[in-house]
């Protein structure tokens, strides 16, 4: 049985992983200046901050996978090795489907296991707990898995391989809200320390630390004094917005849709990577938008009008999602179904969602949208 106590094994060693001077620039735009962070053993961290601020490019330089422009990142005690932050940091990024590597759970959770820092028969022991606690079947093929069940089994497959460090970006976001409390409970048990990437930092206990990244710094605040407001649900008093309970009956209205040759855009989850086009110029033309009309609608999201000559892929989930969303209620469909609408998305984009949700209704036309937990749906 799971308790909600965090205790360390007698043979957990102090380790911390420290930022100095952080600052890294892409086509002459500089994204983060001068950062100085640490995370170390037993730490339970939080950062939040605006769509486009950093936050996903931080962790990366943190876990080792990218190259600061300045300043460094070291594991302290420093050992020397080559690829030593790489060797004890992990990261799940907000596509999880594509970080499977294998067709079966027991492949996936092998892969941790032949990479493990852990003493071999450690290794074995620790296996078979973690496939009981967190209820793993290694029977299931991995493309048959729901988001929760990929998110615990690259958890855990992670963990069997000795990191001591692992950084999620975003990746409560898909879950219900009891999903999400059991999650962080299984963490709670495991002697590790780890942060959270999220726009939601009501989703976590009080007693985490909070950091929030904004004008290119780092700072740490309390959740009470957060700058997301909870108070006003986006769906309230809008008539002609449904909510949809599940992907099968998407499905379903999707088909009648068709069938019926009625005018829709559809935003899936992964709608912020449906880009076909080098750049965001190319993807409105493509779409018969006009150039000015997608740029006003842009600076109402608070992006720039240079991001429109940038490709999609080199901007942030969240100014993806933006882009996307944009793009498809300006091709003036009769319907939009849109899956977790606040994806991404941070308080003053929210609040944009809600006005655009507005204008689209009273035209007399209809949003569907799904959602895991109605408290995303916030402003």
């Amino acid at each position: 049985m799971l308790t909600n106590n965090r205790q360390k094994n007698s043979d957990s060693h102090f380790m911390e992983i420290k930022a100095e001077n952080i600052s890294f620039s892409y086509n002459g735009n500089k994204i983060l200046d001068k950062l100085n962070f640490s995370i170390s053993t037993g730490d339970r961290k939080v950062i939040t901050g605006d769509v486009g601020c950093g936050k996903s490019t931080f962790i990366l330089i943190l876990s080792g996978l990218i190259k600061p422009s300045t300043g460094k990142v070291q594991i302290i005690p420093c050992l020397n090795l080559k690829y030593e932050v790489l060797q004890k940091t992990g990261i799940l990024r907000q596509n999880l489907k594509s970080q499977i590597l294998f067709q079966t759970s027991q492949r996936e959770l092998f892969f941790g296991l032949e990479n493990s820092t852990l003493e071999q028969s450690k290794a074995m022991e620790k296996y078979k707990r973690m496939i009981d606690q967190w209820n793993i079947d290694i029977t299931q093929r991995t493309s048959a898995l729901n988001y929760f069940q990929i998110l615990k089994l690259l958890t855990v497959s992670i963990i069997l391989s000795g990191k001591k460090f692992i950084f999620f970006d975003e990746i409560l976001i898909h879950l219900r809200k009891d999903e999400r409390e059991m999650f962080l409970l299984l963490l709670e048990n495991e002697d590790l320390s780890y942060m959270f990437v999220t726009q939601h930092p009501f989703f976590f206990p009080e007693d985490f630390k909070f950091n929030i990244m904004k004008n290119k710094s780092i700072a740490s605040f309390k959740i009470e004094e957060s700058y997301v407001n909870r108070n006003f649900p986006l769906s309230n008093n809008l008539r002609g917005l449904y909510r949809i309970n599940n992907s099968k009956r998407i499905k379903s209205l999707l088909k009648r849709l068709n069938k019926k040759k009625i005018k829709y855009s559809f935003l899936p989850y992964s709608s912020e990577n449906l880009f076909f086009f080098p750049t965001i110029g190319q993807e409105i033309k493509w779409n018969g938008i006009s150039r000015n009309r997608f740029i006003e609608e842009l600076n109402k999201t608070g992006l720039d009008d240079h991001l429109i000559d940038r490709n999609p892929m080199t901007l942030s989930g969240g100014e993806r999602r933006k882009v996307i969303t944009i793009i498809s209620f300006l091709k003036d469909p009769q319907i939009l179904i849109i899956e977790n609408p606040a994806l991404y998305m941070d308080s003053e984009s929210r609040i944009w969602l809600f006005q655009t949700f507005k204008k689209f209704i009273a035209d007399a036309k209809i949003i569907f949208y799904t959602i895991p937990d109605e408290h995303l749906f916030y402003i």
